[in-house]
C-alpha cells in the first residue's frame, strides 16, 4: 500500500475532499439564505417594513460572503488528511467552533480514522485477491508449458519412429559385397546411422540343376495348359 501512503497522494486526497465537502456546504447555505429571504419577503408584506436578508448582506464588508456568516471567517473543515497532518507536526489541538445550522455534522478523529482503516483494508483485501489470482495463472502457465513440451516430444519421437522404420537401402554401386570392409551404414534425415551387418552373397542354383518336372503341378485352366504344352513339344523338336 505504499501508493496510498504517499504523502503527495494523501495531500491531494485531502484537498479533494476539502473541495467536495465545501461545495456541498456552499449549496446548503445557498439554499438556507433563500429560504431565509422568502420568510423575510413574507413578512415584510404582512407587518412593517424590517430590514431583509438582502439589505443585511449588502451591509457587509466585501470580503466577507454569506458564507462566512455561519461560523466567521475562521471556520473550516476539520475532517480532511492534510489539516489531520498540519496538527500531527504542529502538535496543535483542534478547535471547538459550532456547527453552522444546515450544515453536515463534523466527524471526530475516531470516526475518521475507523473510515480511513475501513478503506485500507478493504484496498489490501483487493491486492490480496489480485496476487492470488496471478499465482493461479502462473501456475496454469506453467503447466500448460509443460503440457506443450511433452506433446511435442511425443511428436518428434512418433515422427522418428516412423523414420527408424523404413526399408533399408542398398549399398551404393561403388561397394563391393564381401570386401571385408566393415559394416554398411544407412544415413536417415535426422542424421543417425544405422548399423547394417555385412550379409553373403545368396547362393543361386545353375540353370541346369533346374528342372520343370520338380515343379509342382500348376493348376490353369485347360486351354492354357494345351497351349503350353504345344509350345513344350515345339521345343524338344
Amino acid at each position: 500500500m505504499e501508493v496510498v501512503d504517499s504523502p503527495l497522494n494523501l495531500a491531494h486526497l485531502s484537498m479533494e475532499l476539502q473541495r467536495d465537502s465545501h461545495l456541498k456546504q456552499q449549496k446548503l447555505i445557498q439554499e438556507r439564505w433563500k429560504r431565509e429571504v422568502r420568510r423575510e419577503a413574507i413578512k415584510a408584506q404582512a407587518g412593517p417594513a424590517l430590514p431583509t436578508q438582502t439589505q443585511t448582506t449588502s451591509q457587509l464588508p466585501p470580503n466577507i460572503s454569506p458564507a462566512g456568516q455561519c461560523g466567521g471567517i475562521g471556520e473550516r473543515e476539520y475532517d480532511t488528511l492534510l489539516y489531520q497532518l498540519q496538527t500531527r507536526q504542529t502538535g496543535g489541538c483542534q478547535p471547538s467552533t459550532p456547527p453552522c445550522p444546515g450544515s453536515k455534522t463534523t466527524k471526530d478523529d475516531k470516526t475518521r480514522l475507523e473510515e480511513q482503516q475501513t478503506t485500507i483494508e478493504g484496498l489490501r483485501r483487493l491486492v490480496d485477491q489480485l496476487m492470488d489470482e496471478n499465482q493461479r495463472l502462473l501456475a496454469e502457465n506453467d503447466r500448460l508449458r509443460l503440457e506443450n513440451t511433452r506433446l511435442r516430444s511425443e511428436a518428434a519421437e512418433a515422427a522418428d519412429f516412423v523414420e527408424r522404420s523404413e526399408l533399408w537401402v542398398l549399398p551404393q554401386a561403388g561397394g563391393t559385397m564381401g570386401t571385408g570392409s566393415g559394416q554398411e551404414r544407412k544415413s536417415t534425415r535426422k542424421g543417425k546411422e544405422i548399423a547394417i551387418p555385412q550379409l553373403p552373397p545368396l547362393e543361386m542354383p545353375a540353370q541346369e540343376d533346374l528342372c520343370l518336372d520338380d515343379l509342382p503341378p500348376l493348376e490353369l485352366p485347360e486351354d492354357i495348359q494345351n497351349e503350353l504344352q504345344e509350345l513344350l513339344d515345339r521345343d524338344k523338336l
